[in-house]
């Protein structure tokens, strides 16, 4: 998720090979930290690789972050989403249709015009999204002078 930063470790960059053996048969292993650096979780070896807990897990971090809880969030976010795949889709016909008008002025008139109304419905939708992560900021408990001091 953007929402979050992700680090990744190699075992197999671990020089001492018992203690590289030892940690393997852990793994994988996820730590869960609030904005503030706070240990909130750990989730190793087969426990770390269920998706109900891992989802809990991401869940309970999102919720004690940010000020929309991840429920709200991934709702109103997909339907950014889906708005997005349809002008998505809209612009790619249209562009299939401008490049079969070519040679037809009138018609590829017509189409600039589509054209224009389509990008102005694009910028309607890239605003919503921007809205939405507005309001799905980090809690103030988290944040340095009224400013965001992680990472979005």
């Amino acid at each position: 998720m953007k929402r979050f930063v992700c680090l990744k470790g190699s075992i197999q960059s671990i020089p001492d090979e018992r203690l590289a053996t030892k940690i393997a048969r852990q793994t994988p292993v996820f730590y869960f930290y609030d904005p503030a650096g706070k240990g909130l979780k750990q989730l190793k070896g087969k426990r770390a690789t269920s998706t109900s807990a891992f989802s809990a897990c991401v869940a309970k971090l999102w919720d004690a972050s940010y000020v929309m809880r991840l429920k709200t969030y991934t709702k109103e976010m997909g339907q950014v989403l889906d708005q997005i795949d349809k002008v998505e889709a809209a612009k790619q016909r249209l562009s299939d249709k401008m490049d079969r008008a070519a040679d037809k002025p009138a018609k590829l008139k017509q189409l600039q015009k589509e054209e224009k109304a389509l990008a102005a419905q694009e910028k309607l939708v890239q605003e919503q999204e921007e809205a939405l992560l507005q309001k799905a900021c980090v809690k103030p408990e988290f944040t340095a002078e009224g400013t965001e001091s992680v990472q979005r």
